[in-house]
């Protein structure tokens, strides 16, 4: 696995518009919303290559991981930064791929003492003191999903929390019409799920968090100082139909 992160990294601090790290970087934009300026594009490059040097990834389930699949997750991971910074990162030290949903065994304790086991099938899971755990899912849109979702995570718990009485207003609103959300209803079941389905929206459907709720939106705008819904909007706007 040494040898493997050797070449890896060997790779990626390969320079020029012409090697393989430009291409790789054209075909990860390619499947994720256009949310940055021109600047913002050269920066997340920067910042993603940057974690890319630093962490080291581990396939799963005879998984190999490929230059392209780690340049994705710090990707994903860049996205948190541009404000903070890509050190808020440095607490762990690297990545699990499975190829697929894999599967945990829970354990709890009742009242009673009786402890209870089940297994449970996720597609990721961030761990306090220990990797982040992904699935590399065949579609573009659910495999960000599952970036974005686990690295929200990481980032609530680099920040040292980021709850407060809009994430509060926000939570009781989506209670109230769990129906009409720009974001999976599951949000619900805690505060730190909250935080990482939304940051799912942010990303990856930003028109749609800033109509449901424009203080939330401007909160996640500050806290990684990206406005993701205007650059969008341009974006779309600036596009032409094809003739």
């Amino acid at each position: 696995m040494k040898r493997w992160w050797h070449r890896l990294a060997r790779w990626w601090r390969t320079t020029g518009d012409s090697d393989p790290q430009s291409l790789i970087w054209a075909r990860i934009a390619a499947t994720f919303p256009p949310i940055f300026t021109a600047n913002q594009w050269v920066k997340q490059q920067q910042l993603a290559a940057t974690f890319l040097r630093h962490k080291r990834f581990w396939g799963a389930d005879g998984l190999t991981v490929t230059p392209e699949m780690a340049a994705t997750v710090a990707f994903g991971a860049a996205c948190y930064a541009h404000r903070a910074g890509i050190a808020i990162f440095d607490d762990f030290i690297g990545i699990v791929l499975y190829p697929a949903p894999f599967q945990v065994l829970r354990r709890w304790e009742d009242e009673t003492g009786v402890v209870h086991e089940w297994p449970d099938t996720l597609e990721g899971e961030t761990w306090a003191q220990g990797p982040v755990v992904l699935s590399w899912l065949s579609d573009p849109s659910e495999r960000w999903a599952v970036v974005i979702h686990e690295f929200a995570h990481r980032f609530d718990a680099a920040l040292g929390g980021i709850w407060n009485e809009t994430w509060l207003s926000a939570w009781e609103r989506a209670a109230q019409e769990p129906a009409r959300l720009p974001f999976s209803p599951e949000a619900l079941e805690d505060p730190g799920e909250f935080i990482a389905y939304t940051a799912e929206a942010f990303f990856l459907a930003a028109p749609r968090l800033k109509t449901w709720d424009l203080g939330l939106y401007s909160l996640w705008c500050q806290l990684t100082g990206l406005d993701p819904a205007a650059v969008t909007q341009v974006s779309h706007t600036n596009r032409k139909e094809p003739s």
